[in-house]
């Protein structure tokens, strides 16, 4: 199990289950344009959609695009649940 940097214990390794924050790599830059909101920031990698349909009902994020497999979205961190962006730390 993984540890997010908000300290919650994860069985993803890639975004929190409990907050949907980044676990591991690179932290988000303090010096991003317009407050670092947009979905379009440089550095987002955005997946392709999976052929033949996605998993989830064939739901997309409404941020990004990436189809939609559980609570957060596995690109941006997008909260399914609550229909908000990604959660503040």
């Amino acid at each position: 199990m993984a540890t997010c940097p908000n300290g919650h214990t994860s069985r993803a390794d890639d975004y929190c289950d409990v907050c949907g924050e980044r676990i591991g790599g690179a932290p988000p830059s303090p010096s991003s344009p317009s407050g670092g909101s947009g979905p379009g920031a440089s550095g987002n990698h955005v997946p392709p959609p999976r052929p033949g349909g996605a998993s989830g009902g064939g739901s997309a994020c409404p941020d990004c695009g990436t189809p939609a497999s559980d609570r957060f979205c596995e690109a941006c961190g997008y909260d399914f649940a609550t229909g908000g962006g990604k959660p503040t730390p």
